[in-house]
């Protein structure tokens, strides 16, 4: 079965979609199957971003109340589903964050983003969710993002990755695609593969099919590991 991560923050332009759609983009890259699921009805940024081009082909809408048989269904044929969520905790990100296996919460080196972080962790602990936080906009050598990394790094609730500020990611959603077809081995790539495959080992993730794996062990190497990450937060 697959697994279903919410990508989750209390506030738009977050980089929520940003990290969806490229971290789906990594992962199927390495080989796992991956499609990302569009629950912002109002405002679908990965559906738009899908459409200005031509190249991505895994991103969907899930704009229904009852979204579990969906889900369930989807869970079935992908390695990973990647919820982008709407800001503001609306019905629909609650929705998701209950639903999923794990969350990742982006924050930038920005006042609002930091003063949202309490509430935003204080979400998936009160669903009794594992999630780690993902530092995104950084720039080398820039008090505020050295500032929120240590502060990150010390709490032990942050990726290792980090994405930093580069014109690759903020260009990419203008042409329709993701930054492995844009521009294939910069810096930001680089850093989405990087994500993946810290979230492959984090949770212990074989792609459909490997050899030697059965479903049955998948799935339990994978419940426990799940586990183990919601205890450490």
């Amino acid at each position: 079965m697959g697994v279903v991560i919410a990508i989750s923050q209390s506030k738009g332009g977050s980089s929520k979609t940003t990290t969806a759609i490229n971290l789906c983009g990594a992962l199927k890259e390495t080989g796992y199957k991956a499609i990302v699921a569009d629950m912002d009805k109002d405002k679908p940024d990965a559906i738009n971003w899908a459409r200005q081009g031509k190249s991505i082909d895994f991103v969907m809408e899930l704009f229904e109340e009852k979204p579990m048989d969906i889900l369930n269904q989807l869970k079935s044929k992908y390695d990973f589903i990647i919820l982008d969520t709407p800001p503001n905790y609306m019905p629909a990100a609650f929705k998701a964050i209950m639903l999923s296996d794990f969350i990742i919460l982006p924050c930038s080196p920005s006042f609002l983003d930091q003063n949202n972080l309490t509430d935003a962790i204080a979400i998936p602990r009160m669903a009794q969710k594992p999630f780690k936080i993902l530092g995104c906009k950084l720039q080398k050598r820039q008090k505020l993002s050295d500032k929120l990394m240590s502060e990150l790094r010390e709490s032990g609730l942050a990726f290792e990755t980090v994405i930093s500020s580069k014109t690759a990611v903020l260009e990419c959603p203008f042409q329709g695609k993701w930054l492995g077809d844009y521009l294939p081995g910069c810096d930001n790539h680089r850093e989405f593969l990087a994500l993946a495959n810290e979230i492959i080992q984090l949770l212990n993730i074989q792609p459909a099919g490997s050899s030697g794996i059965t479903v049955e062990m998948q799935n339990e190497n994978q419940q426990a590991r799940l586990s183990r990450v919601n205890e450490r937060n």
